[in-house]
């Protein structure tokens, strides 16, 4: 089916071969049951390395579970991604600072902040979109350069290159990791931080702590609450009260 494949699209057999094994994790999955997948912790984890997110495997089963009763399975079989360093500089020197990712392809290679230290996370705005652009950026470096020269030490959550935020001197710490409800929970579990700062990261960032918040999650959102975040992303809702308090 590779050589098929590559001879009708002249895609590479290398990527034809990755996104075989892909699907052949997906066609193991479809139509398990949750009590079946916790007997198959092996297959859990072939899964998260193949990229699968929990969102993920809960649609591709069909609907037998949802995505927190994954993440819940998951955390009991101690599947859990490890914290590794970006090599930035090729391993010549040591970098000037922690540039990290999630990956359940490596083990954690790097401590947590020390929980004395009260950090911060701070969600930035991801990529590039419309209606997104160098103001929530600028908001961001605002509000890290802030929090820094309060003394708190700040960990970035951004995965955009070409955004000030990610620039070396704008964190004491920078997760460089999509922007997902996954991603912000196991951050939260291994650093351990004071709170999560999401309302200078827009859409992006609204729209994902009101996702972390309504599945129940402990993390503790600083600044405006998730709701009211919430109601500044739904439009009608925001006009009828911006109506209700004669706000023209």
């Amino acid at each position: 089916a590779v050589d098929k494949i590559h001879d009708a699209t002249g895609i590479d057999p290398w990527f034809l071969a990755k996104m075989r094994a892909v699907v052949s994790v997906q066609l193991k999955l479809t139509g398990m049951g949750l009590e079946d997948l916790d007997a198959r912790p092996d297959l859990i984890l072939l899964a998260k390395r193949c990229g699968f997110s929990d969102d993920q495997l809960a649609r591709v089963m069909e609907g037998t579970c949802t995505e927190l009763e994954i993440r819940d399975m998951r955390w009991e079989h101690g599947i859990r991604p490890g914290v590794t360093q970006v090599d930035v500089l090729a391993g010549a020197v040591e970098p000037e600072r922690d540039i990290l990712y999630l990956s359940y392809n490596t083990t954690s290679d790097v401590s947590p902040l020390d929980p004395a230290s009260q950090a911060i996370v701070v969600l930035g705005a991801g990529a590039g979109r419309v209606g997104e652009g160098s103001e929530q950026d600028f908001a961001t470096v605002c509000c890290t350069r802030t929090l820094r020269a309060s003394e708190r030490h700040v960990i970035l959550l951004n995965n955009n290159p070409q955004a000030t935020s990610t620039d070396m001197q704008e964190s004491d710490r920078l997760y460089f990791d999509e922007l997902s409800v996954e991603a912000v929970l196991e951050i939260d579990s291994f650093e351990k931080p004071k709170g999560v700062l999401a309302l200078f990261g827009g859409y992006c960032a609204a729209a994902l702590c009101w996702q972390v918040a309504e599945l129940g999650s402990r993390i503790s959102f600083l600044g405006t609450p998730p709701e009211s975040l919430q109601l500044t992303l739904d439009r009608v809702r925001f006009h009828n009260l911006c109506e209700e308090l004669t706000v023209p």
